[in-house]
């Protein structure tokens, strides 16, 4: 796979692509954004705490209503359209922020490589895919260690 040259991430491909054999693939189309993602993931969490006074109707409604399928439909369809364009030698993600470029790439994978869906493979995947892409894992969601100037601190 290679990322679109505004991307800040490592090119995967060779610089000598030839244009029958390069795809771009826009996923400024992917609606998939972070904050959406994390209050849908939100809202699921919060119906996994079932009430004894929910009834089945009411909880139903509330699923729908955190989207968060709508969001795993979004990214499993533009995964598969991805996969339907392998004919090509590369396909470069064009207006991607590293969080949608980082999923297509991985779902394709586990689509197409069985090896992918192993406990290792999969391990290997994130970190190939997502770790040395240098996604902000942990700014996002780890604890960074900080000096008394504000500086981060190695651990």
């Amino acid at each position: 796979l290679r990322r679109n040259a505004t991307d800040l991430s490592l090119v995967y491909a060779s610089q000598n692509v030839n244009e029958r054999s390069f795809q771009r693939y826009n996923l400024t189309k992917f609606p998939c954004n972070l904050k959406g993602l994390q209050t849908s993931y939100e809202k699921l969490i919060d119906l996994c705490a079932i009430t004894a006074e929910d009834d089945d109707d009411k909880w139903l409604s509330k699923l729908n209503g955190c989207k968060w399928f709508k969001y795993i439909s979004k990214a499993l369809h533009g995964a598969a359209s991805l996969a339907r364009l392998l004919n090509y030698t590369n396909i470069a993600f064009a207006g991607s922020d590293i969080d949608n470029s980082c999923l297509m790439s991985s779902l394709m994978q586990i689509f197409l490589r069985p090896k992918c869906r192993t406990i290792k493979g999969f391990c290997e995947l994130i970190v190939r895919e997502w770790l040395i892409r240098g996604h902000p894992f942990r700014e996002r969601f780890g604890q960074v260690l900080t000096d008394e100037n504000g500086n981060s601190a190695q651990e």
